[in-house]
């Protein structure tokens, strides 16, 4: 699967899925193979990174309209607050989760002072030492969106996806969780450029059952 040149989740084609929505919901209730590149965590004060993987609690609740759940692509800038923002004021009712969609490419290069290199030409301990500094950057990333979330009083859970086709990875989110509510963000360049960026990708190429709504300096952009 290859992804259009596109660039910035949070400032902001995969297969298609056969059988409705509803069918491939009931199916998520079972025990499931996720694709490798998903990774699920637990909305708490540690991220911590294994490669269990399971379907957030929130989401396993058999009592709750999920139709009604919200997941929220955020990225590294301060827009992805205004994004996370619009989402808790415009698109969350009461009752639903909010899911924070979150991607981050592998480790493959490592700065050092004579410039970026291949992980693959450094010692062990030093590829370890800078993935848990990046596990830590992330973490405390999250714990600001879930501050602001647990501040408007909504349930909220993550997904921490490592990928390096971003566009490409949130579409094989929507697919697996079956979403049908995403926000997520965009730069006033790539909306004057019409195409939104990863957002507007992501928009258009999202199954039918799901509703993009792509924000842009805290205002809903169309495209």
């Amino acid at each position: 699967m290859k992804e259009s040149p596109v660039a910035e989740v949070g400032e902001e084609e995969s297969g298609e899925t056969s059988g409705s929505p509803e069918k491939l919901a009931g199916a998520n209730q079972e025990e499931e193979t996720v694709p490798s590149h998903l990774l699920w965590f637990p909305a708490c004060p540690e991220i911590v990174e294994e490669p269990e993987i399971t379907i957030p609690a929130a989401a396993a609740a058999a009592d709750r309209d999920e139709s009604n759940d919200v997941y929220v692509a955020v990225g590294t800038k301060e827009s992805s607050l205004d994004v996370l923002r619009w989402a808790l004021r415009e698109a969350v009712v009461p009752g639903s989760c909010v899911y924070l969609v979150h991607v981050y490419s592998p480790v493959t290069f490592i700065p050092t002072p004579l410039g970026m290199m291949s992980r693959d030409l450094m010692a062990p301990e030093i590829v370890e030492d800078f993935i848990n500094e990046e596990q830590i950057k992330r973490s405390t990333l999250m714990q600001k969106y879930l501050k602001l979330c647990h501040g408007s009083q909504v349930q909220v859970d993550t997904v921490i996806v490592e990928s390096d086709m971003v566009a490409n990875a949130i579409v094989d989110v929507i697919d697996f969780c079956i979403v049908r509510k995403l926000v997520m963000g965009t730069t006033k360049w790539q909306a004057r450029k019409g195409a939104g960026g990863k957002a507007g990708y992501v928009q258009r190429h999202a199954p039918p059952y799901c509703k993009v709504k792509i924000i842009c300096d805290g205002k809903e952009a169309h495209f």
